[in-house]
């Protein structure tokens, strides 16, 4: 897995966690391969633990996630395409 991979699947993690937190406590990462399982960890236990998260999300694909990047999906096709702005008239920025 690339570097830019690796950090924005711990960004990911983050934020399943602050979501599983009140006022939203919508759990989307199994137990033990969340974000809260990172911490206090350190060294080569870390990275090992860090490997196993990755092999497990590899090897189950997650339901939850793979359930939310469709929601996510699903929404954005509901969003109107953004307007483009009218070309400038650049006579009204004449002195």
């Amino acid at each position: 897995m690339a570097y830019t991979e690796q950090i924005t699947f711990l960004l990911f993690l983050k934020m399943a966690d602050e979501q599983s937190k009140p006022p939203y406590n919508i759990m989307i990462v199994p137990k033990g391969l969340d974000w809260a399982s990172l911490l206090g960890r350190d060294g080569k236990e870390l990275e090992r633990h860090n490997r196993k998260i990755l092999d497990e999300r590899a090897s189950t694909k997650w339901a939850a996630v793979r359930d939310a990047r469709g929601d996510l999906q699903k929404g954005a096709a509901g969003y109107p395409k953004p307007r483009h702005a009218p070309p400038l008239d650049r006579r009204a920025n004449r002195h």
